[in-house]
């Protein structure tokens, strides 16, 4: 039986998503968790930089899984396209 190569991206502002790292890479290998930066979510950000490792880390996953809790940035990061979970 082959097994598919899936790549995921858990993407959190710190507070929440390790713990679902561990349990998704059990079965998952190739998952990764990045940290972004805590923002206030009752500020308002004009123009989200998500830096070139995150971006290119998410061109490059199957499947995001965002535990961010920034309106803003959940957005921004929503415009890629990608599959997405929503888990905050």
């Amino acid at each position: 039986m082959e097994w598919i190569e899936f790549k995921i991206l858990i993407l959190s502002d710190g507070k929440y998503g390790d713990r679902a790292a561990k349990v998704i890479k059990k079965k998952f290998n190739d998952t990764k968790i990045i940290t972004i930066q805590e923002r206030n979510p009752a500020e308002f950000i004009d123009d989200v930089d998500l830096g070139e490792e995150v971006e290119s880390e998410i061109v490059q996953a199957d499947l995001l899984i965002i535990y961010v809790r920034h309106p803003d940035v959940v957005a921004e990061i929503c415009y890629r396209k990608n599959p997405t979970i929503l888990a905050v």
